[in-house]
């Protein structure tokens, strides 16, 4: 997202932090962090001041061992006056091992405007993926946004904010205790608990 730059700089202007993830719409970013974590991560961070912290945990037959490691040196990394406030990067790398010998590992990387103290940047990660996890499966259980295939033009920001608008004014509304499918029933059936949900 082009506006990401922009927004790291409302957030810093305003006093905040930013953790922001690093992805493949911005290639040129998410190459160049990669490849120099990655780097970092090979050779052992030598050299290099960072930080780094492991946490084991899992449940039902799963193992997920999760490492954070930081680093504060951005001399390397050309586009670092275009981020406002950018402090270190971060990568995050979840292995997860599963009754029957089945493993998976996943790197994920990072920039943030807060220092490269692997625990605090742990928590804010998992606490962002925590709010999304749980954004996500209401929006697929409730409006079944993962079969949606609106794929002309904007129609799939369009509505991907409507039901964000939805979601929004059924958890407003409190006079029925529901979940969203049987709050969505509801109003489909009922026009003045319809018209209830829409007035807030």
């Amino acid at each position: 997202m082009g506006c990401q730059k922009a927004i790291a700089g409302q957030i810093v202007e305003g006093g905040g932090d930013y953790c922001l993830a690093v992805k493949d719409n911005q290639p040129t970013l998410h190459r160049a962090v990669q490849v120099e974590l990655d780097d970092m991560i090979r050779d052992g961070f030598v050299g290099v001041r960072h930080d780094h912290q492991q946490t084991v945990g899992g449940d039902h037959g799963r193992i997920e061992t999760r490492d954070v490691g930081t680093a504060d040196q951005l001399d390397w990394f050309k586009q670092v006056d275009d981020w406002p406030g950018l402090c270190s990067i971060v990568a995050v790398e979840s292995k997860s091992e599963m009754s029957g010998d089945s493993t998976s590992v996943e790197r994920r990387y990072y920039i943030t405007s807060r220092p490269a103290e692997a625990a605090d940047l742990a928590t804010w990660i998992r606490g962002h993926w925590g709010i999304e996890i749980r954004l996500h499966d209401v929006l697929d259980v409730g409006f079944k946004a993962d079969q949606a295939r609106h794929r002309h033009g904007h129609s799939a920001e369009n509505f991907a904010r409507l039901r964000r608008t939805g979601l929004h004014l059924f958890q407003r509304e409190k006079t029925r205790k529901r979940g969203i499918n049987g709050e969505r029933l509801n109003a489909a059936w009922d026009h003045d608990y319809l018209l209830n949900i829409l007035s807030g």
